[in-house]
């Protein structure tokens, strides 16, 4: 599995290697190289270390701990809705507004922010780490609400 996982990451190393200026992408070539001399995990982590060099030379750090941020939020939104909707009975008038309430919240979460954003209305706010902090804060508020309302939805039955 390890030889697959740093196969792979050689194939983005090498692909990603042109998102670097151009005197720095010599870098990316000898990570590589560098890297054809080991097996195993050591190659893996190898391999890691060099895609996350690229990711900061080319100034993408903050663009992928972003994607990684939203793919958190997208993931817990999405199991809070399977949850409300696997977890509770169907024919109680409550547990459908619940699952509404749901769902609206995660549609919230995760589609909303982007034309927003994309437009520069309401955002980025600031590029202050205590703004980035409280936004990630906020949205493990309302994702910890729509958890704890399936919990006590689930809880009443029993």
């Amino acid at each position: 599995m390890n030889d697959r996982l740093a196969r792979a990451l050689a194939a983005m190393l090498h692909k990603s290697a042109s998102l670097l200026p151009t005197g720095r992408r010599h870098w990316a070539e000898a990570v590589s190289a560098e890297a054809e001399l080991m097996s195993g995990w050591p190659r893996v982590f190898w391999l890691s270390g060099g895609l996350w060099l690229v990711a900061r030379v080319a100034g993408m750090a903050r663009r992928i701990a972003y994607g990684l941020g939203m793919a958190a939020v997208t993931a817990v939104a999405a199991w809070t809705v399977w949850l409300s909707w696997r977890t509770t009975a169907g024919a109680d008038p409550e547990n459908v507004t619940d699952r509404v309430r749901i769902l609206a919240g995660a549609v919230a979460l995760v589609v909303l922010p982007w034309p927003w954003w994309r437009r520069s209305w309401f955002g980025p706010a600031s590029p202050s780490v205590s703004v980035r902090l409280l936004r990630v804060a906020g949205c493990a508020a309302i994702c910890g609400l729509g958890v704890s309302i399936v919990r006590q939805d689930r809880h009443a039955w029993h």
